[in-house]
């Protein structure tokens, strides 16, 4: 993959970023899931890192989830008041 895919997954990344409440933490958590062709990992943690603190909230989790053929970056927060309390 060259420079500019790469440059412009990365931003279809942080434009495809879905906000998705889980209610099973009682709304404190959530996760973020866009896809690319090919998911790179160093990419995606940087993504992941730059939604939390756009979201103001802490990275738990973050990472490629998928096969070779098809995968997603996948990132997984909590609010600042999950840690807080």
């Amino acid at each position: 993959m060259d420079v500019k895919a790469r440059a412009l997954c990365f931003v279809l990344l942080l434009v495809g970023l879905q906000f998705n409440p889980s209610s099973a933490d009682g709304g404190n958590c959530f996760s973020t899931e866009s896809g690319c062709p090919i998911c790179v990992g160093f990419l995606c943690k940087a993504t992941c890192k730059l939604g939390a603190s756009m979201f103001n909230s802490e990275l738990i989790d973050g990472g490629c989830r998928g096969n070779w053929k098809k995968s997603c970056c996948h990132c997984y927060y909590c609010d600042e008041k999950a840690k807080t309390g």
